[in-house]
């Protein structure tokens, strides 16, 4: 049986657990937020024949794992056909890229006060992608592009907005039940 003198140490000792966990939880976000970040500026500081190497390699890399088929089918392709499928590939690349910086930077929104303003999340990818595309601008055999920041910033919209809307799923199926729970 706890004591009522207790019971409040026992509540301001959760109150703390929680606040700990919750401090842990925005760190952790902010970081792999911070990190990502900085992936994205290191692969747009790269000279353009570095990112056509890399981006080629996984290219061939992904088809090999996923697609085994298609590389019997890309020998008798045109070098124009190849190069619009690597276009392609590069444009899905940084769609994915900045979608997932999309579900980084609202997992960080929402570990704050403002967990429930979508525009932060979305001004901060804008901005990321418009500082890429203009670090591009200075690296040899790079070049910024409007279009990219239009795309990059689609791509994080899509994971900002898939995770409000999951968002959205779990606290339904919480309130949910949390409603039959009552009854």
């Amino acid at each position: 049986m706890i004591n009522k003198r207790e019971a409040p140490i026992q509540d301001e000792y959760n109150d703390q657990y929680f606040k700990e966990k919750e401090y842990n939880k925005k760190t952790i976000f902010l970081f792999l937020t911070l990190c990502w970040t900085l992936l994205i500026f290191s692969f747009s500081l790269q000279p353009g024949n570095v990112s056509s190497d890399l981006s080629h390699g996984f290219g061939r890399w992904l088809m090999k794992t996923f697609l085994p088929g298609f590389i019997d089918y890309m020998e008798h392709c045109s070098v124009e056909k190849i190069e619009q499928l690597h276009f392609l590939l590069r444009k899905c690349a940084h769609f994915i890229e900045y979608l997932i910086l999309g579900v980084l930077a609202w997992m960080s929104v929402r570990q704050t006060k403002y967990r429930n303003i979508l525009w932060i999340p979305v001004m901060f990818c804008i901005l990321v992608a418009s500082v890429d595309e203009t670090i591009q601008l200075f690296v040899d055999g790079r070049s910024g592009r409007t279009a990219d920041v239009i795309l990059d910033s689609a791509g994080a919209c899509t994971g900002i907005f898939m995770m409000f809307l999951w968002c959205q799923v779990l606290l339904k199926n919480y309130k949910k039940h949390k409603k039959e729970d009552r009854l």
